[in-house]
């Protein structure tokens, strides 16, 4: 039930965003009026205390990390954070652009929107994973 409530959700916050798009004549296409909300569903949801709390981290999995698994996270956390700051100057230096590719496109806008969400959900999870642990040793 809750899987439909939230799927019912995201469906009627697309006609939303289409309708008002529409009249603010903003242009919009389908993988923009998919992944914009998404976006900002992950965004309220790495906020929210029951992730801040660090409830959803494994601790004994961290603490048995070895170095090349630890490198590893590191690196692709780093690699992560450059792709969204990428994805975030590119929507915000042609918001309004369609950008195409060949498994579809979308405007620089979305890509503002989803650089800012591996950003911010990167940040958090190591802030969250680094002091976490920290505040919990206490």
């Amino acid at each position: 039930m809750k899987n439909i409530l939230q799927t019912s959700i995201l469906v009627v916050l697309a006609v939303c965003i289409d309708t008002l798009f529409r009249y603010f004549e903003v242009p919009v296409i389908t993988m923009d009026l998919l992944f914009v909300p998404m976006c900002c569903f992950c965004i309220v949801g790495v906020f929210t205390p029951k992730f801040l709390s660090g409830e959803y981290i494994n601790w004994h999995n961290i603490q048995h990390l070895k170095f090349l698994s630890m490198l590893t996270l590191i690196s692709t956390a780093l690699g992560v954070i450059v792709l969204g700051i990428f994805m975030l100057h590119i929507g915000i230096s042609n918001p309004l652009k369609l950008f195409t590719g060949v498994k579809g496109g979308g405007h620089g806008y979305t890509f503002a929107i989803m650089g800012l969400t591996l950003v911010t959900t990167t940040f958090v999870t190591a802030y969250v994973s680094i002091f976490g642990k920290m505040h919990s040793k206490k």
